[in-house]
């Protein structure tokens, strides 16, 4: 599975509306380092946010 098949995965279950959910789709698609930012300006929910970060960064040493 890859990270945008993830972070679906947890944005599908997240309770922000459809819009958010997509802005941070696009983001984790087409952006790496710096889709955390545009995540961060798009969603105030930290544990969200966070469960992002460790998809967007789990592949890093």
């Amino acid at each position: 599975m890859d990270r945008a098949d993830q972070a679906f995965e947890i944005l599908n279950r997240a309770q922000i509306s459809y819009d958010k959910k997509e802005a941070i789709l696009e983001a984790v698609k087409k952006q790496r380092g710096d889709a955390l930012l545009t995540i961060q300006s798009i969603e105030e929910n930290t544990v969200l946010v966070g469960a992002l970060a460790e998809i967007l960064f789990s592949d890093i040493k």
